[in-house]
């Protein structure tokens, strides 16, 4: 049977990137609990399935109305969107930006002020919500399960009520590019320096483009750009907690460890091209291009105390200096707030 790492360059573009972490994320855990490569790389990817045809057959449930269907996509953890009479949707980034686009074009008010509106509406609900623990606990019915949030102009969000919940959502309201009155990255957009971003290149002038922002100081769109490209931005750890980005990213897999292979990107650094461990986002090998950083990798891998070190971290769930691993969900939200 081939590695998970390699079933899932296979896969291509028929998977997304957000199930691709998933299942690599899934896997990593399912071999921290102690099942074999193969045990934890099957389960991983029946899990994936399962929650995929969970979400599928909630869209369409016989016999439930608008609002059932709402409130039972919403019970799975996701925020919901829904327009007046029209079937429910997972509220992603991009649905979130065109509610409040739209919103804002039936109010004529600004994106500035939807968004203000909007977070408002978020705060009331955080205020009046309990804890993910309280409301677990909670068998008096003191609170209600879900939430509904009606923004002026456009539909309403559903979502599971509690804090923890509220506030996940909120951060997608606050940071997407759409609220600031700017669109998605243009597929020609200019560098500060007034010379084109050349984004219209491909896949390397994609990648060129995002590393152009993000000398510019613009993350959000260079992370946005490479997540619409299909080729994600990745993250690794760097000293004192904080965290690197990497462009040209494509997972591998180093002496029976998923891992991913991409550029470094440092405002102090020159570009260097690592292998990361993908479950601590730790540095396995360096070079000047992509095979140099995977030779690398595996010269160092085949030194039985690293093979070693890389499990107990695996295992512990820590660094040897007990540090806790971070998955790649961890690392970008830090990133993406700072």
């Amino acid at each position: 049977m081939s590695s998970l790492t390699a079933c899932i360059k296979k896969a291509g573009p028929a998977l997304s990137p957000e199930d691709k972490s998933a299942i690599m994320e899934a896997a990593r855990v399912n071999r921290k609990a102690g099942m074999s490569a193969s045990e934890a790389a099957k389960a991983a990817v029946r899990a994936r399935l399962e929650e995929v045809q969970a979400e599928l057959a909630a869209l369409e449930p016989a016999g439930k109305t608008l609002k059932e269907r709402a409130e039972a996509m919403a019970a799975k953890g996701q925020p919901v969107h829904q327009d007046p009479g029209e079937a429910p949707e997972v509220a992603t980034k991009a649905v979130v930006a065109e509610a409040i686009k739209t919103a804002a074009k039936n109010e004529r008010e600004s994106f500035d002020t939807m968004r203000a509106e909007a977070l408002r509406l978020v705060d009331e609900a955080i205020a009046k919500a309990p804890t993910r623990r309280e409301l677990d606990a909670d068998k008096d019915g003191q609170y209600p399960r879900k939430v509904t949030i009606k923004v002026p102009g456009d539909g309403q969000f559903t979502l599971v009520n509690t804090t923890e919940k509220l506030r996940e959502f909120r951060a997608i309201v606050e940071k997407n590019p759409g609220f600031t009155g700017r669109s998605k990255a243009p597929t020609q957009a200019r560098t500060s320096k007034g010379e084109f971003y050349g984004v219209e290149g491909g896949s390397g002038g994609t990648q060129a483009a995002a590393r152009a922002m993000l000398d510019d100081g613009e993350p959000l769109n260079a992370y946005n750009l490479l997540l619409e490209a299909g080729r994600p931005m990745m993250f690794g750890a760097a000293g004192k907690g904080s965290v690197i980005p990497y462009t040209d990213a494509s997972m591998e897999e180093v002496a029976g460890f998923p891992a991913f292979v991409g550029k470094a990107w440092s405002k102090k650094d020159a570009a260097r091209w690592k292998v990361i461990h993908l479950a601590s986002g730790l540095s396995m090998g360096e070079g000047t291009n992509k095979n140099e950083a995977l030779s690398e990798a595996r010269k160092n891998l085949a030194k039985p105390e690293l093979v070693e070190k890389v499990r107990r971290a695996e295992r512990d769930g820590k660094l040897a200096d007990g540090t806790p691993l971070r998955t790649q969900d961890e690392m970008r939200e830090q990133f993406l707030k700072e």
